[in-house]
């Protein structure tokens, strides 16, 4: 049978730039099962239709996974007995394991007959919580129209999903397709496929055709994958082996959970805050924890059993300042998500030094006190560019898909990328004025800041600059 479930389109249009994608330094879910244990985790296989089939395989795969790290945390002792209390009140726990409502997903996401990208239902879940499978069900005698109808969820179900968010924080990352194999020793995997030729010897060979469905990869070796679609001759086995040369999307994602959060916890940090406002402390508490995250980093790198290589760019200075016409992007239309006007404070004349990595630094910490920011927040944006850089005015990162042509590449001290900052219309005209005038792209740095959007750098995103952090912090 043939699927016409994953929206390739969508996908490639929510790419903002500024996904976290996964790499060395990616964070362990605080309810990870082992991989040899996730089988036995996988919540009960369900047929994603009714009458009419319900196109929501991008919303069953990361709800599918989450209920199968909750119903392991919850087996396992890994939950705070206070959540493991609420998620029990709420009907969220039926048979021992937890389990999360699909529809809720598939509605909130904008699931329609074409089926989803992967990222909406990722994004759903990570604004509007997870309710329980209970109470909002699927039935056998739903068509599409009823089955996503968004009058089907209420007021009490959106106050729910609020409050799970409120105590569970989920978070995505993206990954490549070329790392799905290192990627699933922390997590299962959110694949987009195409579905489904006819297998042979119980295993699913490779297929060109269009990719149009969505599935759970959770097992090595390559691959076994967890579908809302029974196995051929059977009723009730929902697990499939693919080829280990079967042909994937360039990317998937793996979902996770970052933080478990008890109202007594909430509360201690409001009364926290609220103290230190009184006495005019919060910035100095701000600098104090960005030391201690760093120190807490250093010292879990530390004493780990296997060392994590820090994630950094290969930094390779471009033959000559002249973009190559082929890396341009061809599509010159801004993306609004992205686009930044450099309008920050600008002096009468420049005399900034871009020379050696001193007058670097120096001139990036002149211009952040231009832009009024504090000590930490200077120490924050130098991290940053050092990750991203390693302060070489001419540093180059080719960004590539799996059949390694180069889709971008990101410029400069500041690792501009040039599909979505670069040519008509957007903030830079090309790659010669950010590799040419550095004090640009840090201006376009700290104008995004100073918007809350610093996290369009990975670096920052990811977390990887707070590695560097701490020299910076010290006056």
């Amino acid at each position: 049978m043939t699927y016409n479930n994953f929206n390739i389109e969508k996908e490639r249009a929510a790419q903002d730039g500024s996904e976290w994608l996964f790499g060395s330094q990616s964070p362990s879910s605080l309810y990870e099962i082992p991989l040899a244990e996730r089988e036995n985790y996988l919540p009960m296989g369900e047929i994603q239709r009714g009458s009419e089939d319900f196109a929501d395989c991008a919303s069953r795969g990361p709800v599918n996974y989450l209920a199968a790290e909750f119903s392991y945390a919850y087996k396992n002792g890994l939950m705070k007995p206070e959540s493991k209390r609420w998620l029990e009140a709420n009907g969220y726990v039926q048979d021992g394991r937890v389990d999360f409502s699909d529809r809720y997903i598939a509605i909130n996401s904008g699931t329609t007959r074409q089926g989803n990208s992967l990222k909406a239902p990722l994004e759903a879940i990570r604004a509007n919580g997870l309710i329980p499978k209970p109470m909002l069900p699927a039935e056998k005698w739903m068509n599409f129209a009823t089955y996503i109808d968004p009058t089907s969820i209420t007021q009490q179900m959106r106050d729910l999903g609020a409050e799970f968010s409120r105590r569970f924080q989920i978070n995505y990352e993206q990954v490549s397709n070329g790392n799905f194999a290192k990627a699933l020793e922390k997590s299962c995997l959110d694949v987009a496929v195409y579905a489904w030729p006819f297998p042979e010897n119980g295993e699913y060979k490779r297929d060109d055709r269009p990719f149009n469905h969505v599935v759970l990869m959770f097992a090595l070796p390559a691959y076994f994958v967890f579908d809302n679609y029974v196995e051929v001759g059977t009723t009730d086995d929902f697990i499939k082996k693919l080829s280990s040369d079967y042909a994937f999307f360039d990317w998937g994602y793996r979902v996770y959970v970052s933080a478990e959060v008890t109202p007594e916890e909430r509360a201690d940090t409001v009364t926290v805050f609220n103290v230190l406002s009184r006495f005019g402390l919060t910035r100095f508490f701000a600098d104090f924890l960005a030391l201690f995250t760093t120190r807490q980093a250093v010292k879990q790198r530390e004493t780990a059993q296997v060392p994590l290589k820090p994630w950094q760019p290969t930094l390779v200075p471009p033959p000559a300042p002249t973009a190559p016409s082929d890396i341009l992007p061809s599509d010159t239309t801004p993306n609004p998500e992205s686009q930044v006007p450099i309008d920050g404070p600008k002096p009468a004349v420049s005399d900034y030094k871009w020379g050696t990595r001193a007058e670097i630094i120096h001139s990036i910490r002149v211009l952040c006190d231009e832009y009024g920011l504090s000590w930490a927040e200077k120490a924050e944006i130098c991290a940053t560019i050092e990750a991203e850089s390693n302060f070489n005015t001419k540093a180059k990162l080719e960004n590539k898909v799996s059949n390694g042509k180069v889709w971008s590449t990101d410029w400069g001290l500041c690792q501009i990328n040039d599909h979505y900052h670069v040519g008509r219309g957007k903030a830079f005209a090309s790659v010669e004025e950010i590799l040419e005038y550095p004090e640009r792209s840090v201006r376009f740095m700290l104008t995004c800041f100073e918007q809350g959007k610093i996290d369009l750098w990975v670096a920052h995103k990811n977390g990887s600059y707070k590695k560097f952090l701490k020299k910076y912090l010290t006056k």
